[in-house]
């Protein structure tokens, strides 16, 4: 997980000269060329094919109104959470993501939590622990920012309703995003959760008020094919991530909607509460496990993505035992974050991870009967033929479907409810039923949400 803390410069909302490499697109001197006919993606291609002015006294008025609207020596807290591209993929230069360009400003301090192939339903369980981890847990923020549209939005509503409920008055801007090569979720009702909640949508790539609606799949036909090269222009070379270009435009985007719909003039407001908060343990970014789970038998911590460093335990064929001391005086459910991937979107039986039984017990002598009887083929689980259900269990096992709700053609995590933990020791027994040649299942976080609860939250509804 990463975190970025530092004073920014100077807000800089006015276009600025880009240019890339190998590429004879230039926002600077490029001109629109004269309309011959009506043509569906002119609208599209007049949003993003504007000019990038280095004007230095239209910067200074910028500056002028951002200060304007911060009092004193007051700078304001943003927190960014999403995916892989507020974290920084794809680009030369992490520095020129969002998050790091918002540094231009010397009235924002930002701290960006974004975890790589994750969508909300990690920090919507977890945000606490994120905060915590990031030596952040008493900031009162002034600025929420999201993007979760590429990743998956499960949980959004919950995530959004314990930042509310923490930094009440905080401004909320939801960033939607497209995938040219992988489309994006449904974000409808992330985007309704964000409006009733007085918050504000920005549809990347609207070169307008920000806040206009924009849907850019029904610009096109449907096929990357149709998509103008002043638009893939804003993306990286993969038409998935975001290149230098889109993330320009986003934080130019963000400065508008400070600019334009922040009330920053007093002090901040009073913080609100955790509601109990959360224990969350990751070791996706870095694998290390400060505590807990400890390894017992049959698994293995391995930086399984050497290339982009992501740590996961990996379950051997015989399972793996895991011992978690719960410190709660209250039985509570456990969550666990796991990677999924298909080679063949909608096929789930070409899943890179298999399926697993998830049994927890007291004692290490009872998970060791439990491994003995599975290893031995005593354990009788009948899986559904698309492997995402069961149709029978023994009492006491959970079972674990290793594919994303999605099915998405990437890695991805996603999170599963995995039983119930008892106050003491826990012993966690967890067991590949169906055997993979291409991956052993890899777990990457536990998660204990006290909060979701107390919100009314079982994992799939309210």
């Amino acid at each position: 997980m990463t975190k970025i803390r530092f004073l920014m410069l100077l807000a800089c909302c006015a276009w600025i000269s880009v240019s890339i490499c190998n590429s004879d697109y230039d926002f600077r001197n490029r001109e629109l060329q004269e309309e011959s006919e009506p043509n569906k993606n002119d609208q599209l291609v007049d949003i993003v094919n504007a000019h990038l002015s280095e004007d230095n006294q239209d910067q200074e008025e910028r500056r002028t109104a951002l200060n304007s609207i911060i009092e004193g020596d007051r700078k304001l807290n943003v927190l960014t959470l999403g995916g892989s591209i507020t974290w920084g993929a794809e680009i030369e230069d992490r520095n020129d993501a969002y998050p790091f360009l918002l540094h231009k400003n010397e009235k924002l301090l930002v701290t960006n939590l974004a975890i790589r192939a994750t969508g909300s339903y990690y920090p919507a369980q977890c945000i606490s622990s994120m905060l915590r981890d990031a030596e952040e847990i008493n900031s009162n923020f002034d600025i929420i920012i999201f993007e979760f549209s590429i990743n998956g939005l499960h949980g959004f509503e919950l995530l959004f309703k314990r930042l509310k409920e923490r930094f009440p008055n905080a401004l909320m801007i939801y960033i939607d995003l497209y995938s040219i090569r992988n489309a994006a979720w449904d974000s409808h009702d992330a985007q309704i959760v964000v409006k009733e909640g007085g918050g504000f949508v920005y549809h990347f790539p609207n070169k307008g008020d920000p806040t206009e609606d924009f849907d850019f799949q029904t610009q096109f036909i449907n096929t990357k094919d149709d998509v103008p090269e002043e638009v893939k222009n804003l993306y990286a070379h993969d038409n998935h991530h975001l290149g230098v270009l889109g993330h320009t435009l986003v934080e130019q985007k963000i400065v508008e909607l400070i600019l334009n719909h922040g009330d920053f003039s007093t002090e901040p407001p009073p913080i609100g509460s955790w509601l109990g908060g959360d224990r969350c343990i990751s070791w996706f970014e870095d694998g290390k496990i400060p505590h807990m789970p400890e390894i017992i038998e049959g698994g293995k911590m391995n930086e399984w993505d050497e290339e982009k460093h992501k740590w996961a335990i990996e379950v051997q064929v015989n399972g793996t035992i895991l011992e978690y001391d719960h410190d709660g005086t209250e039985d509570a459910p456990i969550q666990i974050q796991h990677m999924t991937k298909c080679d063949h979107a909608h096929d789930p039986l070409t899943s890179r991870y298999p399926p697993v039984v998830v049994r927890i017990d007291p004692e290490i002598a009872i998970s060791k009967e439990a491994m003995k009887q599975a290893v031995s083929g005593q354990l009788e689980v009948k899986v559904k033929e698309n492997h995402e259900g069961v149709t029978s269990i023994p009492n006491r096992w959970t079972y674990i479907n290793a594919l994303h709700k999605k099915r998405r053609g990437f890695h991805v995590t996603s999170i599963s409810h995995a039983g119930i933990l008892k106050p003491g020791k826990n012993f966690v027994y967890i067991y590949p039923i169906i055997e993979m040649k291409r991956s052993p299942f890899r777990m990457t976080a536990t998660i204990i949400c006290e909060a979701c609860g107390r919100l009314g939250w079982n994992g799939e509804v309210w």
